[in-house]
């Protein structure tokens, strides 16, 4: 099995995907060739820039929160280890 990406295309009404030839060539796969395919979309990282422009939050709070979840793990660990 080879990991590829590939870009999606239209072809028609359709969507389809080009297997490079070097991949046909190692895992032997021929025109009319039966594959299986598992997709997975990527994140487009440039959409996701932007996108949380209107979430509003506190950062102080935001921080302080993240600080006391380090704390309290802290400690946890803390009490784990001189048991």
């Amino acid at each position: 099995m080879k990991k590829m990406e590939s870009i999606v295309k239209e072809w028609g009404n359709s969507l389809g995907v080009i297997i490079p030839n070097d991949i046909a060539k190692n895992e032997n796969i021929k025109a009319g060739d039966s594959i299986e395919i598992i997709v997975l979309k990527k994140n487009n990282i440039k959409k996701a820039f932007g996108s949380l422009k209107n979430l509003k939050i506190d950062t102080q709070k935001f921080k302080d929160d993240l600080r006391k979840d380090d704390e309290k793990n802290d400690r946890r660990k803390e009490k784990l280890f001189f048991r």
